[in-house]
């Protein structure tokens, strides 16, 4: 096999790989980090071979010769990993401190998918069609486990659906994930540029339900919660008009919920009538309460993402797991691992992509570009989605809901690559949007191609 043979052949392989991890991502842990280190090293080996290519003038030079620089959340990123190696240096040593950036080995996906999309723009579409198609199957599996009672992978008989995670917590919040960018792409219009036949309305309509449907049975308190804020919030920033219409679909989707399946009144009436009595509560506010204990100790720096004393609770609902090594809640695990300082840097991530993720919805809507619009959308729903469920569960270090999060923030690309004109064009990238163009009209004040349509 020749070098030039060798090239492609690693290369088609990548984009192949990206797209069975958007498969992989939904099965229990170890599936996908084989397919992602599967990525990592024919990402490495198409590096290696592209130097050499372009050293003997047979490969042009890429417009963009390190996308990585360019991604969004490169920059916050390192900052906070910055932030956990001084943290694990000045509590222990420097072995400690890079063991402790080796914890957030889960954000390598979000360098190495962004590296791929930037260079192939039209490759997101194939990519979230996998997501989506997975994500209807584990909705639909969510279901029936949870209401026949079903749970073949696990060893504990959960009340609540574990998908295919083996977790509750964790397949709700992969869910909250997939539920959050599918209804952006809905309202915005996006889901025509996925691959036949998501690309018609009624089977994507139909692939929205089943996505938010796996939050419902997952029945995870937080996740709806954060489901419920964020399409509320996400609505504000589409319309007006989306704003009413969801409110009143989520007080609709509230009542029939409530009347019609069982284990929403199981998991909410005890806490409305008496919240003490639940040994969720209880735990949570125990451990709450010791938390901001440990963090009074070492207030700065914290304790270091590996060293979070563990707390056993007897009182935990499901036998081995009362032994809890994380607080709860992302803002104040951050608090006590990382300090004032590491709770800033976590801070400033998030921030920063938040931000980015409304300036790609309405750059993209300003220029006629769809897919980057409902990724702009999407990013900034799920982001808030994790947020509120966090104020009670440390989905920020959960495994699959990690390699799940930075996965998803991955296919978007900077803001500035949205405007003409602007930034270095990659390949294929005109192509992606002709069917925006052909069919998307000038954004108006309702904003998304729905409303237009109505």
């Amino acid at each position: 096999m020749t070098v030039k043979a060798a090239y492609e052949f690693f290369s088609r392989l990548q984009k192949w790989l990206v797209i069975a991890y958007s498969i992989a991502v939904f099965l229990p842990i170890t599936y996908p980090w084989v397919v992602l280190a599967s990525g990592l090293v024919a990402w490495v080996l198409v590096s290696i071979l592209a130097r050499i290519l372009r050293s003997r003038g047979e490969l042009e030079k890429d417009a963009v010769e390190y996308p990585i620089l360019d991604a969004p959340l490169t920059v916050p990123l390192i900052v906070f990993a910055v932030s956990v190696f001084i943290s694990g240096f000045l509590q222990v040593d420097l072995i400690e401190a890079v063991r402790s950036v080796y914890t957030l080995r889960a954000m390598v996906v979000y360098f190495w998918v962004y590296h791929l999309i930037r260079g192939n723009l039209p490759l997101r579409a194939q990519i979230l069609s996998g997501l989506f198609a997975m994500g209807t199957i584990a909705g639909a599996w969510g279901m029936i486990e949870q209401l026949l009672d079903i749970h073949p992978f696990t060893t504990y008989a959960y009340l609540q659906a574990t998908g295919f995670t083996l977790h509750p917590m964790a397949y709700a919040g992969q869910m909250q994930i997939t539920a959050m960018v599918a209804g952006a792409f809905l309202v915005s219009g996006a889901y025509r540029e996925l691959v036949k036949p998501l690309d018609k309305l009624p089977v994507f309509a139909l692939i929205t339900l089943f996505n938010f449907l796996g939050v419902l049975f997952a029945s995870e308190r937080n996740a709806w919660l954060g489901v419920a804020a964020a399409v509320v919030v996400t609505a504000a920033f589409v319309s007006v008009r989306m704003l009413g219409s969801v409110i009143v679909c989520l007080a609709l989707a509230s009542v029939l919920a409530w009347n019609y399946v069982p284990v929403v009144q199981t998991r909410l009436v005890q806490v409305i009538e008496n919240p003490l009595s639940d040994i969720g509560v209880r735990v949570r506010l125990e451990i709450w309460k010791n938390t901001i204990e440990l963090w009074k100790t070492r207030p700065l720096f914290g304790y270091g993402v590996r060293n979070f004393p563990s707390q056993n609770f007897d009182i935990a609902e499901v036998p081995g797991q009362g032994d809890l090594k994380h607080a709860h809640s992302n803002y104040l695990h951050v608090l006590a691992t990382l300090g004032i300082s590491g709770f800033l840097t976590y801070t400033f991530l998030s921030m920063v992509a938040l931000a980015h993720s409304l300036r790609n919805w309405y750059y993209g809507l300003e220029h006629r570009k769809l897919i980057d619009a409902g990724i702009g959308l999407a990013v900034f729903g799920s982001l808030i989605s994790l947020m509120v469920a966090g104020l009670f569960e440390f989905n920020f270090g959960t495994g699959n809901v990690r390699l799940m999060q930075w996965f998803v923030l991955a296919l978007m690309i900077s803001n500035v690559e949205l405007r003409p004109g602007a930034g270095a064009k990659s390949p294929g990238g005109e192509k992606a949007h002709d069917h925006d163009r052909e069919s998307h009209g000038p954004p108006g004040a309702g904003g998304t191609e729905l409303e237009v349509q109505s």
